[in-house]
């Protein structure tokens, strides 16, 4: 991904093609970056028309995430979808966590962090991925019995599990 981004920066506004893979339908269509003042970068996404039509059949079934919802169960998410998109498993032991995900795959802090450790540490987990901004409050309810493992984006969880026994092929690459 990162060198994709490298090269949408390289386009400096102008069009680009890109070649997408839709089960066996090779598709090629054409995106015009958008320039992030704020970021000062220019990007490319997806966004929905007034007119979108949804084959509802395609849509994959929800994920069994159990009782996780809301914002800060972004991270959260986003693991539970990378598990599932790729093979291999991305927990090699009982992990939970907190978070909202941003855009570009930051972490950002939540309220009420030391219910979220508690209820981990309740149900048996082993690791509990927590914003940095989090981590004080995470480790004062942990008290040694959850290890605590902090996270400023997607890429330090992947870190984490990939390093400590994952073996889901996001590992790999």
């Amino acid at each position: 991904l990162g060198n994709i981004a490298k090269l949408i920066q390289l386009t400096k506004g102008s069009p680009v093609k890109l070649g997408l893979l839709r089960g066996q339908e090779h598709l090629t269509i054409t995106v015009k970056p958008k320039w992030l003042t704020k970021k000062k970068m220019w990007k490319v996404g997806v966004g929905l028309s007034a007119v979108t039509r949804i084959n509802y059949k395609e849509l994959p079934k929800p994920l069994p995430t159990g009782t996780i919802e809301g914002p800060s169960g972004g991270l959260m998410f986003t693991l539970a979808y990378i598990t599932e998109l790729s093979p291999g498993s991305l927990s090699p032991v009982p992990i939970a966590g907190t978070g909202t995900i941003d855009i570009d795959g930051g972490v950002g802090d939540i309220g009420g962090v030391q219910y979220k450790v508690s209820g981990a540490i309740a149900a048996g987990d082993k690791v509990f991925f927590v914003p940095s901004a989090n981590a004080a409050a995470a480790r004062k309810t942990a008290k040694g019995h959850i290890q605590i493992v902090v996270v400023n984006g997607i890429g330090d969880a992947l870190h984490w599990l990939c390093t400590h026994g994952a073996t889901n092929k996001v590992c790999s690459s």
